[in-house]
């Protein structure tokens, strides 16, 4: 791995097992091209009507509204519009929904809102496909709508200018697994090829002066989004596209990898001020601290207060560069985003953190950019500030969500056993959720879905209580959370069983609802959710489906006999295969057969456990298991009190001590052979 072209032995094998067997794959693979990945926009349908529609907004000077999201990749998604449409001369707002009060998506309350605030342009980002009363509301009142979004369409379009949705049945993008702020990131990169289309047009038009003639009026910064210079957002990209779990394949891989690299060297005063709250390795940025690091502590904002939070710190800038104008003019990215070199960085001006002035900044959900001002004009200091206060809250936020989900799940899991040991009353298989006085969500064993209901149980966290949920019982479940009057639910699967696909079903039983194959919400009338939960698990038997848990179980890249091959130099040709995510997880090591030499439980609860193993030469490895005590007991010795000889499977890791780096495992499955 030393030497530039060249794959060792053992990283070959986990790419064939992945499917890469030519060295052609391999080398694509290992060194992602930015431009080479790059699919054109155009192929997804209506994009041609979407361009044209902006060009009239921005040429007839039309306010614009970009309508987002509460999650990562709606915030991501409506900065990068923000950040772009802006440079290209639009006037542009930006509309978060409240998670609580509007819920996911458009509704018609903030359509009539933002058409009286003057808008005549809607984008959505990252919801829109299923809005159909919402856009036939807006035309109503005068007002376009163009939806970029992700998420699964049923056979009907809502009645847009344009529906960019890399999902749609015609659609001839060759790549549809697209985030939201994928999508919004095609976007721009149409408008860039309009724009250089024009820039084409306009020289062979010149009125013989030898010099470029513009057709369009200049743009604000005269300069609009050069093709090249849309690369310094892929940090945005990057972090939508791994905090919503799309696979890491083909376009969303190369735009992860140089996101990544482009993160290290960000301006973005609130990404910096994050990760130095979180206390993240700024050198050693990983797809990991996107997923686990920045996106909880920003998710947190929308989970328990509002979006606007971390909208607001993702929207910062340097003051030195507040659209990013300087760092634009003052690199080519377009040379140097290949696999072979890194983007260049201009020189950022050192400034300490200081007083906050009085920053202006909307607390309504409607943010007017045009009319956003700093009052006095603030120092770098100030957005410093500013930056590390909200950073601050949303670590804070994030230790309070933790605490809150921690709470539901214990609950929730805790009336799952009960029922599993027969606590609950036999007569309980019917009328489960009918009356609020049924105060204990409940799993009926013998159903494949886990439907778990309470009350008032926090709808912020309800989601990745059910993710917690299907990890634990291995089913795809719905963590419920009623009201006095409606149920919200949020829903996690894996395996054949589509969420999105079960919530179309009982489309006709819900209020409204969409999603993902793996994941989903709805929300249901209180009376409703027996007759709701009935169709669900009789629309899965309708399925078939066999060995659904098999999807659940890790599938080895690599069998290997002995820990001979386990030093620090085999993780540095890991390294290569990142960012790791769903569609390319980090590698999975079998070994067989091994000893277990030792086995120990960590943690205040005792819930965490470590394992020493040893191959036939006598050579130990160490693996740990977190949260899994009570699924991993094996113990060095069997019954009949003989050196248990085991299969594992494991990730690796570096376990660095004193300025060593040691090579560790990731418990995966154990078991006796």
């Amino acid at each position: 791995m030393k030497k530039e072209g060249k794959v060792s032995s053992l990283v070959k094998k986990i790419l064939v097992a992945r499917g890469l067997k030519t060295a052609a794959e391999q080398h694509n693979f290992l060194h992602p091209d930015y431009e080479k990945s790059k699919h054109d926009p155009f192929l997804l349908p209506d994009m041609k009507k979407a361009v044209a529609r902006i060009e009239r907004a921005r040429t007839k000077k039309e306010k614009v509204t970009i309508y987002g999201d509460y999650d990562i990749d709606g915030m991501t998604a409506t900065v990068i519009l923000w950040e772009s449409l802006g440079k290209f001369g639009l006037n542009v707002a930006t509309y978060t929904p409240d998670r609580f009060s509007e819920g996911y998506g458009l509704n018609i309350d903030a359509v009539e809102q933002i058409a009286a605030d003057g808008t005549k342009l809607i984008i959505t980002v990252d919801n829109g496909t299923l809005s159909f009363d919402e856009i036939a509301r807006a035309r109503e009142l005068g007002v376009d709508v163009i939806v970029t979004d992700h998420h699964e369409p049923h056979d009907k379009l809502p009645d847009a200018v344009a529906v960019l949705n890399p999902k749609r049945a015609e659609s001839q993008y060759p790549f549809n697994d697209l985030a939201g702020c994928g999508v919004a990131f095609k976007l721009v990169q149409a408008l860039q090829c309009h724009c250089e289309e024009q820039s084409d047009e306009a020289i062979q038009k010149n009125n013989n002066t030898g010099l470029p003639q513009r057709i369009n009026p200049p743009r604000n910064d005269a300069q609009g989004l050069p093709v090249g210079q849309e690369k310094w957002l892929l940090d945005l990209v990057a972090l939508g596209t791994v905090c919503d779990v799309v696979e890491l394949l083909d376009e969303n891989r190369a735009n992860v990898k140089w996101g990544l690299e482009v993160l290290k060297k960000t301006r973005r005063p609130g990404l910096k001020a994050l990760l130095a709250v979180a206390g993240a390795d700024t050198g050693g940025i990983t797809a990991r601290t996107l997923g686990f690091v920045l996106g909880p502590r920003l998710n947190a904002a929308g989970r328990l207060e509002t979006a606007e939070m971390a909208l607001e710190l993702l929207k910062l800038h340097d003051v030195d560069g507040a659209s990013l104008r300087n760092i634009f003019s003052s690199s080519d990215l377009s040379r140097k985003m290949s696999y072979t070199g890194e983007p260049a960085e201009p020189p950022l001006r050192a400034e300490p953190v200081g007083r906050v002035r009085n920053i202006h900044f909307s607390a309504s959900n409607l943010v007017d950019d045009s009319e956003k001002s700093f009052a006095n004009a603030p120092t770098q200091a100030d957005v410093n500030a500013r930056a590390l206060e909200l950073a601050q809250k949303l670590d804070n936020l994030n230790r309070e969500r933790r605490k809150i989900q921690d709470e539901i799940f214990q609950e929730a899991c805790q009336q799952i056993i009960e029922n599993e040991k027969g606590k609950r009353a036999a007569g309980a298989k019917t009328a489960l959720f009918a009356s609020r006085d049924e105060k204990k969500p409940l799993v009926l064993s013998h159903e494949p879905v886990a439907i778990v209901v309470g009350d008032d149980w926090h709808e912020g966290v309800i989601g990745i209580v059910a993710a917690k949920i299907l990890e634990k019982f291995e089913k795809p479940a719905f963590v419920m959370s009623r009201s006095v009057e409606f149920t919200k639910g949020s829903g996690r699967s894996f395996g054949e069983f589509s969420m999105a696909a079960v919530i179309h079903y009982t489309d006709k039983i819900i209020e409204k609802g969409g999603g993902h194959a793996a994941a989903g919400g709805l929300t249901i009338k209180n009376e409703k959710i027996d007759e709701w939960r009935t169709a669900v698990q009789k629309y899965y038997d309708s399925l078939n489906l066999k060995n659904q848990t098999e999807f659940l179980t890790p599938k080895p890249d690599v069998t290997l006999e002995n820990f001979a091959d386990l030093t620090p130099e085999l993780l540095d040709e890991i390294k290569t295969l990142e960012p790791f995510g769903h569609g390319n997880e980090a590698p999975v090591f079998a070994f067989q057969p091994v000893l277990i030499l030792a086995r120990r439980t960590m943690g205040a609860e005792q819930n965490h456990v470590r394992y020493t193993f040893a191959d036939s030469d006598g050579r130990k490895f160490t693996a740990v298991a977190f949260d899994a005590a009570d699924k991993f007991a094996l113990e060095p010795f069997d019954a009949d009190d003989q050196p248990q000889r085991v299969r594992i499977l494991t990730e690796l890791v570096a376990n660095e001590w004193n300025g060593r780096i040691n090579v560790e495992g990731r418990l995966l499955t154990l078991e006796p052979i």
